[in-house]
């Protein structure tokens, strides 16, 4: 006799909630009601001529999108993706009820730990904190920790992927300063991975970039996540907010 399995819910672990499902959906019905009304601006041709031809209503660099749009989108992303590390052991699945811990990046000074002076960060402050958290198992990522102020400005986040990747075998949050730059970090991250298509299967980094707040994309903002895809580098895109200023006092 064949077992059914009961239509039950579980939740193991105890959480913290900001808001009901009831709130969450208010939310974001208004949400969609900013972005089919007042719409966005976007400074990538590329992008405009996406969202023009998936049926937003484009003003030169006005977008105003669709609530149905929007739905469909969410419909189709993926639930799950699955993040490497540098060896190309997928080792961190991004899917719900799933929390992951790490650093964050570009520190502009440093405690120095020999002298306990305050200074400008150094791509050696990168290393050693990569080194660092290479051996702590309870975090899953690094990002770059400090600012490598010590290279050229124009080129110091690539030194950071060169600290990170010498340094560490866990996955990597990365951000870039253009688009130009971005798609050298992915040209560096596909050459240890052993190429393009393998960092395509089990990609070790994750760019982190921001949108400027409120609703506008810039065009290396959106080259940056455009020269991920061709890669199958996730994005983080999240503004950087001020409450009370470029957003909302509220916490919704």
């Amino acid at each position: 006799m064949k077992k059914i399995r009961s239509n039950s819910i579980e939740q193991p672990t105890p959480f913290l909630r900001w808001a009901s499902e009831g709130q969450i959906e208010e939310i974001h019905f208004a949400t969609l009601e900013v972005l089919e009304r007042t719409g966005v601006k976007v400074d990538h041709p590329e992008a405009l001529q996406l969202l023009k031809d998936a049926g937003c209503i484009v003003n030169d660099h006005r977008v105003r999108i669709p609530g149905w749009l929007v739905e469909e989108c969410l419909r189709l992303a993926p639930r799950k993706i699955v993040v490497a590390n540098r060896k190309g052991e997928r080792v961190m699945p991004l899917e719900k009820n799933r929390t992951y811990f790490g650093t964050g990046s570009d520190l502009p000074f440093t405690i120095d730990l020999e002298t306990g002076e305050r200074r400008r960060s150094a791509k050696k402050d990168v290393e050693l904190a990569c080194r660092v958290m290479d051996f702590l198992p309870n975090y899953d990522f690094v990002m770059s920790y400090a600012i490598a102020s010590d290279t050229s400005p124009r080129v110091s986040d690539l030194h950071h992927l060169e600290a990170m990747v010498a340094n560490t075998i866990k996955p990597m949050i990365v951000t870039a300063h253009d688009e130009i730059n971005m798609r050298a970090q992915l040209e560096m991250a596909a050459l240890v991975a052993g190429g393009k298509e393998e960092l395509r299967k089990n990609p070790f980094l994750i760019l982190y970039s921001e949108p400027i707040s409120p609703l506008v994309h810039t065009n290396d903002g959106v080259g940056k996540m455009f020269a991920c895809f061709e890669y199958g580098v996730p994005v983080v895109y999240t503004p950087g907010i001020l409450s009370g200023a470029t957003t909302p006092v509220t916490k919704a």
